[in-house]
């Protein structure tokens, strides 16, 4: 069980996919944390370009975005390293995924938070 760990964290591509997804989810966590408007009642979560904004939610309701964020991650990561072994291009695919996914999650927190 070691060996293929092993195998796993000293692959350049993987180790750099996993940290890269990793620092994008703490950037957000840590940006929700300190630029939140914590004085307001309610904050946008969600706009709509028909209607304008249509959700509205307490501050601390971003870092619900931010959890579902860190469990694809997680996902994403035990995936790859069970695929490793037998396709690593496809463990490749599932890191890059990752890091899209906890990209997208920083742009929108940081597009949230400059929203007033």
């Amino acid at each position: 069980m070691l060996r293929p760990f092993r195998l796993f964290v000293t692959e350049r591509v993987t180790l750099f996919l996993a940290l890269l997804s990793a620092l994008f989810i703490f950037f957000s966590f840590f940006w929700v944390l300190t630029h939140a408007d914590r004085s307001a009642a309610a904050i946008p979560i969600h706009y709509n370009v028909l209607v304008g904004i249509d959700l509205l939610a307490p501050w601390y309701a971003v870092l619900w975005y931010v959890l579902a964020a860190l469990v694809v991650f997680t996902v994403n990561l035990f995936l790859a390293f069970r695929i490793f072994a037998k396709d690593k291009y496809l463990s490749y695919y599932l890191g890059l995924s990752s890091v899209f996914c906890s990209f997208f999650l920083a742009l929108y927190v940081i597009m949230l938070s400059t929203y007033r």
